[in-house]
């Protein structure tokens, strides 16, 4: 299993989906409440999830499989 993803992909990637999280669920990171924080970083968890799902992950050096970790 291959999943060293070059940093400047990832980070392109991730920027786009966080510019396109809601205003909702950016604004509720804000939130003065701890349990409001932990729910909009869920949120935004999930997105981003959704968003990198289909990511096929490929390094250019193997790595041991059982260090089965994204980075």
């Amino acid at each position: 299993m291959s999943r060293v993803v070059p940093p400047d992909a990832l980070t392109l990637h991730l920027e786009v989906s966080l510019a396109c999280a809601s205003d909702a669920v950016l604004s509720d990171l804000q939130h003065a409440d701890r349990y409001g924080k932990h729910a909009a970083l869920a949120t935004l968890a999930r997105h981003l999830a959704q968003r990198h799902s289909g990511f096929e992950i490929t390094s250019v050096d193997p790595m041991p499989i059982d260090h089965a970790s994204l980075f």
